[in-house]
């Protein structure tokens, strides 16, 4: 490692006196901050990036290339590509440049609606029931295109989504034990319907449930 083309890259620094820069004394300062930053990395345990993210947090974010920063906005968790394109507007860059940024990261496939809605939809039918209208709702609430959500809900057949309906009936009955009968099945059918369920499948639900 040169440790002095380490620090240049890193962390240029500027030495004035009377107007005129001292380069000697800039290689000296690169070369002693250099070998201070290497023993660090060597004893935190951190790559280069971690370290300069840590010391330099915001201010040298604001001049890092578009693309860094749709890596950094891609790491936390997937995004679709309409979410990462308000994103980089936000930060001001130009039409050209983001759209540049969106489609290197689609050719590279870190972007895809199309799997992102499918993987959305297994990850929320995983997690618990849940509506066919309701996961509609939440991929178009996260802009993905009509064409990759239809394909997407074809995962949810009217089978599971039957199934589903009845999770949830079952789930807000016992609940609701304390009310009267009557008022106990219109406030779980409420609820199944609030969570985007037809009334044809809380019928086939409560003809199967235990009332």
């Amino acid at each position: 490692m040169k440790r002095k083309q380490a620090s240049s890259r890193f962390f240029p620094m500027m030495v004035e006196s009377s107007g005129i820069v001292q380069h000697e004394a800039l290689i000296s300062q690169e070369i002693e901050l250099a070998s201070t930053i290497h023993d660090a990395l060597d004893k935190l345990q951190l790559k280069q990036p971690q370290l300069y993210d840590i010391l330099y947090p915001m201010k040298e974010m604001k001049a890092k290339r578009p693309m860094d920063l749709a890596l950094r906005y891609l790491s936390a968790r997937a995004r679709t590509v309409r979410e990462l394109e308000y994103y980089l507007d936000e930060k001001q860059f130009d039409e050209v440049v983001v759209q540049e940024t969106v489609d290197r990261l689609v050719e590279l496939g870190l972007l895809d609606d199309a799997n992102y809605a499918l993987e959305f939809v297994q990850s929320r039918l995983r997690s618990k029931p849940i509506s066919r209208a309701t996961l509609q709702r939440q991929l178009a609430e996260h802009f993905v295109p009509r064409e990759h959500i239809e394909s997407a809900l074809d995962f949810v057949t009217p089978e599971l989504e039957q199934e589903n309906c009845l999770a949830v009936l079952r789930k807000y009955w016992r609940q609701l034990e304390r009310l009267p009968q009557e008022e106990r099945k219109a406030r779980v059918t409420q609820r199944a319907l609030s969570r985007g369920f037809s009334y044809a499948d809380i019928a086939w639900g409560f003809a199967r449930l235990e009332v």
